[in-house]
């Protein structure tokens, strides 16, 4: 990894592209993260090196972030086919999606800005600005990369599109997902890029009729539990880029947990 050619601070205009799998790809971020300490180096480095393609429903959770953050070209609306395609380009990823998921992309959004919370946090300058700093315990040069980002109340907004946006099983879902640990990464990202401490908010909206929404404040100890999966793999992680050397599951005998259905 070349140190120098990366400098702390944030970088409005940087292509998804370029954060993804252009000029920042070998930076750390969130999901790889996750994906090295809930599966193995050998996955983190596979899912950066060669990621899978797009599934139909992340194609629109992307259409959604784009409209609603105010990144309209990177939208294309066809009549048909109604299945979502994404069209990579290194300028600009673009979302092909159907007249009628935009329909409801647009009911999405106009939602937001119906709802008390969700349409104050909508109203944040910053949105998609690209986040680089240097990991203060392991040297390795780290990315992040909000939704919307508030420098004057220190807030940062993570929005979701959901099935269901209710506490219960929203509320599961963050952790089912590893929200918390992205929140937890953004949050120490943006503390070692300005030295203050910021906010995490989720924004959860429904995709269909009524597009309930919730938000959800990600802080206390569902930060310390994302730290302790974070702190027990950095030395790790830290190894594998020195000898650029990513090895799979280690070699165990395990024996299986019996699922409570089971008995």
């Amino acid at each position: 990894m070349e140190k120098m050619k990366f400098k702390t601070g944030w970088y409005s205009g940087v292509s998804n592209y370029d954060h993804h799998r252009g000029f920042y790809w070998d930076c750390i971020g969130s999901s790889f993260l996750k994906t090295f300490a809930d599966r193995s180096p050998a996955h983190a480095k596979e899912s950066v090196d060669n990621p899978g393609e797009a599934t139909p429903a992340q194609i629109i959770g992307s259409a959604f972030h784009s409209v609603a953050l105010g990144f309209p070209d990177e939208v294309v609306v066809v009549d048909k086919p109604k299945t979502p395609a994404l069209n990579k380009d290194e300028e600009l990823d673009r979302y092909q999606i159907h007249t009628d998921t935009k329909k409801n992309i647009d009911a999405m959004v106009d939602a937001l800005h119906h709802h008390t919370i969700a349409k104050k946090l909508m109203q944040f300058p910053d949105r998609e600005v690209t986040g680089i700093f240097q990991d203060y315990g392991t040297d390795l040069w780290c990315k992040i990369r909000p939704d919307l980002i508030s420098h004057e109340q220190k807030i940062i907004v993570d929005l979701k599109s959901t099935v269901d946006a209710s506490v219960d099983k929203f509320g599961k879902d963050i952790f089912k997902f590893g929200y918390h640990v992205s929140a937890a990464w953004y949050k120490y990202g943006t503390e070692q890029i300005t030295s203050d401490r910021y906010a995490f908010i989720i924004v959860a909206v429904e995709k269909s009729p009524p597009y309930g929404i919730n938000c959800f404040n990600i802080t206390g100890t569902a930060i310390r539990k994302a730290w302790d999966k974070i702190s027990n793999i950095t030395g790790d992680l830290a190894d594998c880029v020195r000898d650029n050397s990513w090895p799979s599951y280690k070699p165990f005998l395990h024996e299986p947990d019996v699922p409570g259905w089971v008995m």
